[in-house]
């Protein structure tokens, strides 16, 4: 009986983890490469070959959680999953006009949140994304970059301060 117990651990083993990784693809916080892919066919989401499991999940969910009517609490959610809640909004409704500003080191999470206001904003709304990255490199100069989109017109800047 001990051989018999002795060989099937294995298979026991193999079936636990199995079970477990079913469990975790049941949700996307916890989804690995296969079950993130699975939500990415539902949604029809096109993952980037350079994303990371992590800027997978948070397109996923951004587009999971999507829901009508648009609401500035729902915007500001979205870009809270898109973001991890690093951004700043400056929304003038009554002139028709959205400023966000972002900190992304990934141009592809930038081209998200771009593609997220795009889904989501009136069309009468004229909007500028910003992004600021800081580096701090000891014993030189600080360097700050953004990037302004909005329609047709593109902006880069680079500050260097000490």
């Amino acid at each position: 009986m001990k051989e018999i117990i002795k060989a099937e651990e294995p298979e026991f083993s193999l079936l636990w983890d199995n079970a477990e990784k079913a469990l975790g693809n049941g949700f996307i916080s916890t989804a690995n490469e296969k079950g993130i892919a699975n939500y990415e066919r539902l949604l029809s989401l096109l993952p980037e070959k350079s994303d990371s499991l992590e800027q997978r999940r948070a397109r996923v969910m951004s587009k999971w959680l999507a829901k009508l009517p648009y609401t500035r609490k729902a915007l500001i959610e979205r870009l809270g999953t898109l973001c991890g809640g690093d951004f700043s909004l400056d929304c003038r409704f009554e002139e028709y006009t959205l400023k966000v500003l972002v900190h992304f080191r990934q141009y592809n999470d930038f081209l998200e949140v771009k593609k997220l206001l795009r889904e989501m904003l009136p069309a009468n709304i004229y909007y500028v994304v910003s992004n600021s990255v800081g580096i701090d490199m000891e014993g030189c100069a600080r360097v700050y970059s953004s990037v302004a989109l909005s329609g047709k017109h593109k902006r880069i800047t680079v500050n260097v301060k000490r």
